[in-house]
């Protein structure tokens, strides 16, 4: 019961199972009685039971031997008060339910998102697949890279002749990050649409603006006129006004 209660402030886990030193499940949130499963072949118990590290350990996507469907482990090594190894806990992560949530974001064509280890392995990926024993991302190194900068952005080729823009940023309290990645079409699509409309509406201006060189031309000869019938001197061709039109003039 009082793992079944942790579930309720960890939404995005599908179980929590503690497992005993000898790799066997002690206790599960999902069922009481449980029927018994060995993992100590599997790494979310040999790789805690070696490190004492006590940081948490992710497990590449696995087929669940109590559900059957392709999961990721966050194992933890339990330690007792004289400081010996005395089992791992462990929650769950469903694969199919954590890329129903990425779907559901309705992110858009040319949209994606990963979830990736910090160790550059890819664990659930959408609308790509994910394999299970996870893949190396392609642009490894730049998401190290940004990484230890606590997060960031770059660009990269896609292998088609695009590019794409990705953002990773890392998932607090575990050895986790996560990439939003966009192709540069999908991203400058809408301000390429918005260019071109601002163009075609600078055309319109500048064409309707033809006749301002005339009007400019005409007052500049219309003063050039008054201030020869002012002055007496010629006004190259211009007719001298008389005074009464030269007051409706100006």
């Amino acid at each position: 019961r009082m793992l079944a209660n942790l579930m309720l402030y960890l939404p995005q886990a599908n179980g929590i199972a503690i497992i005993g030193i000898d790799g066997g499940l002690i206790n599960t949130s999902r069922s009481y009685p449980f029927e018994p499963i060995d993992g100590s072949d599997r790494d979310y118990y040999r790789i805690p039971a070696k490190d004492s590290s006590g940081e948490i350990f992710v497990s590449t996507p696995e087929m669940s031997r109590a559900s059957k469907r392709p999961v990721i482990f966050l194992a933890r090594r339990m330690v007792a008060a004289d400081g010996r190894f005395a089992g791992v806990a462990l929650a769950v992560l469903d694969v199919g339910a954590l890329r129903d949530f990425y779907r559901s974001l309705d992110m858009g064509a040319g949209r994606g998102v990963t979830l990736a280890r910090n160790d550059g392995t890819a664990l659930v990926a959408f609308p790509d697949d994910v394999p299970l024993g996870g893949m190396p991302l392609l642009e490894k190194d730049e998401w190290a890279r940004v990484l230890t900068d606590r997060g960031g952005s770059f660009s990269v080729p896609d292998g088609t002749g695009a590019t794409r823009f990705v953002s990773v940023h890392p998932v607090r309290g575990v050895p986790l990050a996560l990439g939003l990645s966009l192709h540069e079409a999908d991203a400058l699509g809408p301000w390429r649409g918005l260019n071109r409309i601002i163009l075609f509406q600078t055309l319109i201006a500048c064409r309707r603006s033809d006749v301002c060189p005339k009007v400019t031309r005409l007052r500049h000869s219309i003063s050039r006129s008054t201030w020869g019938s002012f002055s007496g001197r010629p006004t190259n061709g211009i007719r001298r006004c008389s005074w009464k039109r030269r007051r409706i003039t100006r």
